[in-house]
Order: C-alpha cells, then structure tokens, then sequence
C-alpha cells in the first residue's frame, strides 16, 4: 500500500484498504510519543494557533486518500485529520520545554506529508529545532526546513 500511497494512486490505496478490511487485517495505527513532566490542557489551543499561524504563510492542510480510512472511499471533510499524533507531540513538546529547547519527539511510521508540511512550519513560527525520527528517516525541522530536503514524507 505505500508504494500506492508514495505514487498518489488513491483508487488503489482505497481498494488495497477494503481487501484489508474484508479480510480483517486491520490496519497499522500510527503513534507519536513525547516524553514529559506533566500534560497540559492547552494542548489542542496551541496546535489549533500553529495551524492558522501556518495558514497565514502558505499552508495548505493536504487532504487525500492517504490519510483517510472509510468503508464509501469518500474524502474526509476539511479539518478531520489535524490531530495526528506528530503534531500533537510537537505541540506538547512546545508546551512542556523551555523556550529555544529542542522539541524531540518519535513517530513509529513514516511521517505523512501533510503533517511533515505543517511541522516544518513549527519549527519556523516557534523558533525552535524539532527532531522527529520515523520508520524510515530522521527529520531535523529548522527555520521552516527539513534535513531530509522534504524527500522523507508521504
């Protein structure tokens, strides 16, 4: 499926998770993971102002098939995928640290391009450094860029 998902067939994408389905293979849930003192109820609040922050230089939230998992092939209606857990991680981090300290957090799968767009952003309207290893690549966001040369994401 991700070799679908890298070549934006979404058709195929779509019909690759319904075999999986009908076999019941369930799907790989993605998990991001942050290691702090306390949460945080401002959580949401920040990611949601990072988010309109970034809208203001140029981000545009990707919405595609490779983020969405339904039984009618449908798209998502806009906003439903702003909560994934890397940029929940990043905004914690950005919470729980110190000013100008290196957000580090891990993502057990390859980052999505949506949120690898939206982190590099972060990383610019936050002023800080964000690491974030994948299954694949270590990306290192700084001043609205990423080491990988935006080539790690799908």
């Amino acid at each position: 499926m991700l070799l679908h998902i890298s070549t934006k067939r979404w058709h195929d994408v779509a019909r690759v998770r319904k075999l999986m389905r009908q076999e019941d293979l369930g799907i790989l849930s993605d998990h991001s993971w942050i290691t702090t003192k306390d949460n945080d109820n401002n959580l949401y609040q920040l990611l949601e102002t990072l988010l309109e922050k970034a809208k203001t230089i140029d981000y545009e939230p990707y919405q595609n098939a490779e983020l969405y998992d339904s039984e009618d092939d449908e798209k998502p209606a806009a906003g439903s995928l702003k909560y994934h857990s890397e940029r929940l991680a990043v905004a914690l981090g950005l919470l729980q640290t110190p000013p100008g300290a290196t957000i580090r957090a891990t993502e057990n799968i390859t980052m999505r391009s949506d949120c690898h767009s939206s982190i590099k952003l972060f990383s610019l309207l936050a002023n800080r450094e964000i690491v974030v290893p994948d299954s694949k690549r270590l990306h290192k966001f700084k001043d609205g860029h990423c080491s990988c040369g935006d080539f790690g994401a799908l």
